[in-house]
């Protein structure tokens, strides 16, 4: 199938269901995508500095007026692995696992 003006749709949701992020190839003023018959392989960079766990992963095709054409959900489910780099418990830890400096500035 061609699709001309395609848009992707990319979603992270926790195991219950909470929306975690939620991304369009169309953000950020990007260009549209041209989507021609055949196989089509698609990368999606972005930084998702989640903590430890299992989380579902989306990713949809719609044409120019949304209309979904094609969604497609991970399985198995996306894993990030522990990472030992915080003193804190893991209960204080956040949903997010990002690197921190902190810096002295006077």
């Amino acid at each position: 199938i061609h699709v001309p003006e395609a848009n992707l749709g990319f979603i992270i949701r926790s195991l219950t269901g909470d929306l975690l992020i939620s991304v369009n190839s169309k953000d950020d003023f990007q260009k549209a995508i041209s989507l021609k018959p055949g196989l089509t392989q698609i990368a999606v960079d972005l930084r998702v500095p989640l903590k430890m766990g299992r989380y579902q992963v989306d990713l949809a095709l719609a044409d120019a007026n949304f209309n979904i054409l094609d969604h497609w959900v991970a399985d198995p489910l996306l894993t990030i692995l522990p990472s030992e780099n915080s003193v804190l418990p893991e209960e204080w830890r956040g949903l997010i696992n990002e690197d921190v400096r902190f810096h002295i500035l006077k």
